[in-house]
C-alpha cells in the first residue's frame, strides 16, 4: 500500500509576549529513524502590543508530549517575521521524509480581506494595509507544505476577528468582529478552528491541555478531536469548535483502539465504509471513495502555479484507473500540456475525441483549443468555434469563454461584442477567472457595455481571489491610479502586486519592481527592486532593463551596468546597442575600444537604426576602428540622411 506522509498542523493562535530564545533547529540533511516530526511555535510578549500568559507554558508542555511519542521536535519561542520564515523554510525542507508530522503555532492570529495571518512578536501594523508587510500570510505557510498526496490537519485556536477595531488585548486573542476567516482550498486536509467564526477566546482556554492529555491517551485523530471538542463544550458551552475540509486517510496515534471491520457500501461504488472518505457519495477507489472535482474546480487547481510535478503525476494515474468520459477527456488535457506524463498531443486528441463521441462538455471543448492552436490536428478556427459552441450549450465554462473570445475578436465568426459579452459573462458567472477578469475588462474600458468602474472592480476582484494573475495586476494597478473611483492606496496596491508577481506575472513583477524603487507603499528597497526588475528583464522587457541600467547607473556600479546594456544590446535593442558603441568609443566605464565600438554601431546599422548608420559612417570616415573609407562612410550617412536622420544628412 501506498504510504502517506500525515502532516498535523495544529496552528494555535494566542495573543502573546515576548522572551529572548530563538530557535532550536536540527541538521536539514541529518539522517534519522524517526517516523514523526513536529513543529512548535509559541509568541509570548509583542513588542508593540499587550502580552499573554500561557502560550511559551503551554508549548513547552507540548513539546514534551510529543517527544514521548517520538517525534523529532523543532521548537521556536517569540519569533520575529524574519525567524518565523526561517524556520518555516527548515521545517518545509525536513518534514518531506517523515511519515507523519505535527505544526503548532501559539500566537496572535486574524483576518483582513479573506486573507488569514499569523503575527510575529515584531510586528505592529497600523492598519489593515500594514498587515501584508508586517505579518505572515497562512497561505504562505500552507504553500511550504501543502502537497496534495499529503494529509494535513490545520487548527487553528484564536479569537477569529479583526484587532483593528481596538488594541490586542492581554485577555483575549485578538480584537472584536470580521475575524479570522474559514481557510478554503486545501486538498486532502482538514481544518479545525477552537471557536466559531467571529468570536473571542480567552487566553487560558483549555484546548491545548485537553489536546496534549487525548493524545497522550492515544487513539485516532477523529476520535481525539471529538473527546477534545465535547470536554472543551463541557468546560464552556460558549466556546464551539469548528471543522471544515475531509482527510482522506486515518492518522492514528499508537494502536487504533477500535479500529472499524465490515463490508458495508453506504454508496453502492465498491469501496467499503471503512476505507471511503465519501461515504454518501459515489466515487472511485483511486480517490478514496470520492468523486472526482466539478470540471472547472479541477482545472483551476491543475493550473495553479507551480503545482509539484510528483502531485500531477498522481493525478495522471488515478484518472487512468477511470473509465469515464469525464476521466478520459481530463487524461486527454494532461497529455496536451505534458502534466505529469510526457506531452503526446496525439494521444490527447484520442482521448478528446473518444469522451467528445459521448457528449463530454470538457472534450469538447479540448478539441476546439486543439482545432484554433493546430496541436495534434490541422488548424482550423471555424472547426474550433464549432467544439467551443457545442461544449458552450452544454455548460461548459470554458468552452462559453473561448467562444465569447471569439465573437469578440470575430474570430470563425462574425465580430460581435454583445454576443461576446453574453458568453464570457455566463463562463463569469460560472466562476471562470479567466472569464470574469475579461468580463471586468468589458466594463474597465467601456468596450461593448457602458462603463462601469465599480463592475470592472467587481469582477477584477472576483478573480483575483481565485488567483487571476491579470486580475491582481489590474487591482493593483487601480489602487495606483488617482483618476478611478478607488482611492490611491500603494499598500493595498504593494498588496495585490506582490501576489501577481508570485505567480511569475510579469506585469506584476515590474510594478513591484517600481514599488520598491521609488518607496510607493513599502520601504524603499534598493535591492529589492533590483530582483523584481530582474525577473522581467531576464525574458527581454527593454523597460525593466533601463530601470536597471538607471539604478546601476546612480549607484555607480560599472559591472552591473555594462552587464544590462550588454544584455539589452545582444537582443538586438538598436538604441543600446548604439549606446554601448558610444561607451566603448569615449571609453565611459570601460577602456576605449574603437573596434568594440564599430561591432556595435554595424549590428544597429544593419538594422535600419539611423543613428547606428551615421555613428558608423563617422568610423569610416575618420577611420577609427577600421580603414579610412569616405566611400562607406558617405553609403552609411545617406542610409541615415534618407530616414530623415538630420545630423547624417549635414555629414554629406
Amino acid at each position: 500500500m501506498k504510504k502517506y506522509v500525515s502532516i498535523i498542523l495544529m496552528v494555535l493562535f494566542t495573543s502573546l509576549g515576548f522572551a529572548q530564545e530563538y530557535y532550536r533547529n536540527w541538521n536539514v540533511g541529518k539522517e534519522t529513524k524517526k517516523e514523526r516530526i513536529a513543529l512548535v511555535i509559541a509568541n509570548n510578549h509583542y513588542e508593540s502590543n499587550g502580552s499573554l500568559v500561557m502560550p511559551v507554558p503551554t508549548a513547552k508542555k507540548l513539546e514534551k508530549a510529543l517527544e514521548r511519542q517520538g517525534f523529532d521536535v523543532l521548537v521556536g519561542h517569540d519569533l520575529n517575521r524574519v525567524q518565523m520564515v526561517n524556520i518555516l523554510g527548515d521545517f518545509s525542507n525536513k518534514f518531506k521524509t517523515y511519515q507523519f508530522a505535527m505544526v503548532f503555532y501559539l500566537g496572535h492570529g486574524f483576518q483582513i480581506d479573506g486573507d488569514n495571518y499569523l503575527i510575529p512578536v515584531d510586528a505592529n501594523p497600523k492598519n489593515t494595509a500594514d498587515v501584508e508587510v508586517h505579518a505572515i500570510n497562512v497561505e504562505y505557510v500552507l504553500k511550504k507544505i501543502n502537497i496534495d498526496a499529503i494529509p494535513k490537519i490545520v487548527v487553528l485556536d484564536a479569537c477569529r476577528n479583526n484587532p483593528f477595531t481596538k488594541n490586542w488585548d492581554s485577555f483575549e486573542r485578538s480584537g472584536n468582529n470580521d475575524g479570522f476567516d474559514d481557510v478554503n482550498k486545501l486538498t486532502n486536509a482538514e481544518i479545525f478552528f477552537t471557536t466559531q467564526k467571529d468570536s473571542k477566546v480567552r487566553d487560558d482556554n483549555p484546548y491545548v491541555d485537553f489536546l496534549i492529555q487525548e493524545i497522550q491517551q492515544g487513539g485516532c485523530l477523529d476520535d481525539i478531536i471529538r473527546r477534545v471538542s465535547k470536554r472543551l463544550y463541557d468546560n464552556n458551552p460558549d466556546q464551539v469548535a469548528a471543522k471544515y475540509g475531509q482527510l482522506l486517510q486515518r492518522v492514528c496515534f499508537g494502536t487504533d483502539p477500535s479500529p472499524v471491520h465490515n463490508d458495508m457500501d453506504s454508496d453502492g461504488d465498491g469501496v467499503l465504509d471503512n476505507d471511503d472518505a465519501c461515504i454518501y457519495e459515489f466515487g472511485y477507489k483511486a480517490y478514496n471513495g470520492c468523486p472526482l472535482r466539478p470540471t472547472l474546480e479541477w482545472k483551476i487547481m491543475m493550473e495553479k502555479y507551480n503545482t509539484p510535478a510528483h502531485v500531477e503525476k498522481s493525478e495522471f494515474e488515478k484518472l487512468n484507473s477511470i473509465d469515464t468520459p469525464e476521466a478520459t477527456a481530463r487524461l486527454g488535457y494532461l497529455y496536451r500540456r505534458g502534466w505529469g506524463v510526457e506531452e503526446n498531443q496525439e494521444k490527447a486528441i484520442q482521448c478528446f475525441k473518444t469522451a467528445a463521441q459521448q457528449s463530454n462538455a470538457f472534450a469538447q471543448f479540448n478539441l476546439g483549443v486543439c482545432c484554433e492552436r493546430g496541436l495534434g490536428v490541422p488548424q482550423n478556427i471555424n472547426t474550433a468555434v464549432d467544439w467551443y459552441q457545442k461544449a458552450a450549450e452544454q455548460g461548459d465554462a470554458n468552452a462559453q469563454n473561448n467562444l465569447g473570445m471569439c465573437y469578440q475578436f470575430g474570430k470563425g465568426v462574425p465580430e460581435n461584442l454583445g454576443t461576446a459579452i453574453f458568453w464570457i459573462r455566463k463562463a463569469a458567472e460560472q466562476g471562470d477567472p479567466t472569464a470574469q477578469s475579461n468580463l471586468a475588462m468589458f466594463y474597465d474600458l467601456g468596450d461593448g457595455v457602458k462603463q462601469n468602474i465599480d463592475s470592472a472592480i467587481f469582477w477584477y476582484r472576483k478573480s483575483a481571489g481565485q488567483g487571476n494573475e491579470d486580475a491582481q495586476y489590474y487591482i493593483g494597478d487601480f489602487y495606483c491610479d488617482d483618476e478611478n473611483e478607488l482611492p490611491v492606496d500603494y499598500k493595498t496596491a504593494v498588496y495585490w502586486f506582490r501576489k501577481s508577481a508570485g505567480q511569475g506575472y510579469s506585469r506584476g513583477q515590474f510594478s513591484l519592481g517600481i514599488m520598491y524603487r521609488y518607496g510607493y507603499g513599502v520601504q524603499m528597497d534598493f535591492d529589492t527592486a533590483v530582483y523584481w526588475y530582474s525577473k522581467v528583464a531576464e525574458h527581454g522587457n527593454s523597460l525593466a532593463i533601463n530601470h536597471l541600467i538607471n539604478m546601476y547607473e546612480e549607484s555607480e556600479d560599472i559591472i552591473n551596468t555594462l552587464y544590462w546594456h550588454r544584455k539589452a544590446a545582444d537582443q538586438g535593442d538598436t538604441w543600446y546597442q548604439c549606446k554601448l558603441g558610444e561607451i566603448y568609443f569615449r571609453g565611459e566605464l570601460v577602456k576605449q575600444d574603437y573596434k568594440s565600438a564599430v561591432t556595435w554601431y554595424r549590428k544597429a546599422a544593419e538594422q535600419g537604426d539611423a543613428s547606428g548608420q551615421c555613428s558608423l559612417g563617422y568610423m569610416y570616415e575618420n577611420g577609427y576602428g577600421v580603414g579610412k573609407d569616405k566611400a562607406i562612410a558617405k553609403s552609411w550617412y545617406q542610409k541615415a540622411c534618407n530616414q530623415g536622420y538630420e545630423p547624417a544628412c549635414n555629414n554629406l
